[in-house]
């Protein structure tokens, strides 16, 4: 529930991935704020059983920069500059819906805006707290539901299998 350029800006050293299946990360407070203040967060072990998938990427990808030696600041998923993040996550989203054969309805439009608005309306239907999804995605409540979230959307299977780990317990 992030911005293109909060993810494609991503370092080495901004990611902690651990044992118990959390990850914690450090981001921008605010998009006006990109070189400075950022704010720790920490994304919960999944509650599933077998391969958390997002999870396991990402501690591959951390494993191999490390092995590599690679210092802190290298970034972890793109070096192009911040303002070309979000061409570049708007074609990787279209090249994974395209390579999962999915087509958008007509007068839908993905790109790397769906991320936030996408991640905060799935977590919502999920039934995870606004104020969660609110800290999440840097924002505040009333603009969470004034911009971000879609309230008509349908709750699916899936919602709840990716937002499950932010669900009380």
């Amino acid at each position: 529930m992030r911005r293109a350029g909060d993810i494609t800006r991503l370092t080495l050293g901004d990611v902690d991935v651990r044992v118990d299946g959390s990850a914690a990360y450090q981001v921008p407070r605010h998009k006006t704020e990109a070189d400075r203040g950022l704010i720790a967060r920490r994304m919960p072990p999944s509650v599933h059983d077998g391969v958390d998938l997002p999870f396991a990427l990402l501690t591959r990808l951390v494993t191999d920069f490390r092995s590599a030696t690679s210092p802190s600041s290298a970034r972890l998923f793109t070096a192009c500059a911040p303002v070309a993040a979000s061409a570049v996550l708007t074609t990787w989203l279209r090249d994974g819906l395209r390579r999962l054969q999915v087509t958008p309805s007509v007068g839908t439009v993905y790109a790397s805006h769906s991320l936030k608005s996408g991640g905060a309306t799935s977590a919502n239907a999920a039934g995870v707290n606004r104020g969660a999804i609110a800290a999440l995605s840097a924002t505040t409540e009333p603009t969470l539901a004034a911009s971000y979230i879609s309230a008509l959307t349908v709750p699916s299977a899936y919602d709840r299998f990716f937002f499950a780990r932010l669900l009380p317990r």
